[in-house]
């Protein structure tokens, strides 16, 4: 568990499709600044014919970020980041079964700019706007004790990313 002042061995990174959770970990990747990153996504997207709605298929993939987040600090590789979105429901589910010490960053944006910013993502790429705006609100509302709250609105993926970089003891270079 989170205690203040302590280096946490891994950081959860969560919010709405469009905060810039994946955008921010990529540039704390090429810094240098963890020893490994888990996105639960890549591993939901290992299973054949997954069903990107489906509640077992979301958890399965969490249990699988868990066990693999576990392997990477067992050989040594310190910090370990796992991105997802996260909401509330999940990750009270997921957290108990944590055996690491964490903390949690949670991405939020003003409603106007998150519409914006799915609008304009890529082909191939998470786009259903309804579901974003509830993640988004519920991220908003809900605490955590051991939670940062960031409001991406008017951050730069390098800023998240330092922001990232200062929960986990560094900074960007």
């Amino acid at each position: 568990m989170f205690m203040s002042g302590s280096i946490a061995d891994l950081l959860v990174v969560r919010g709405a499709p469009g905060v810039g959770k994946s955008s921010a970990v990529s540039r704390v990747r090429r810094v240098g600044g963890v020893g490994a990153v888990v996105e639960v996504d890549s591993l939901r997207g290992m299973i054949a014919k997954v069903e990107w709605t489906d509640k077992a298929h979301h958890m399965l993939a969490l249990e699988h970020a868990r066990l693999v987040a576990d392997s990477f600090l067992a050989r040594g590789f310190r910090p370990v980041v796992v991105v997802d979105t996260l909401g509330c429901a999940r990750l009270d589910a997921w957290l108990p079964t944590l055996s690491a010490s964490y903390r949690i960053v949670t991405l939020f944006a003003e409603p106007a700019v998150l519409i914006a910013r799915i609008a304009s993502r890529p082909e191939g790429q998470f786009k259903d706007l309804p579901p974003c705006l509830i993640l988004n609100a519920e991220m908003e509302r809900r605490r955590y004790p051991n939670e940062r709250k960031v409001d991406t609105t008017s951050l730069t993926p390098d800023d998240v990313a330092s922001m990232l970089l200062a929960e986990l003891g560094g900074g960007m270079p």
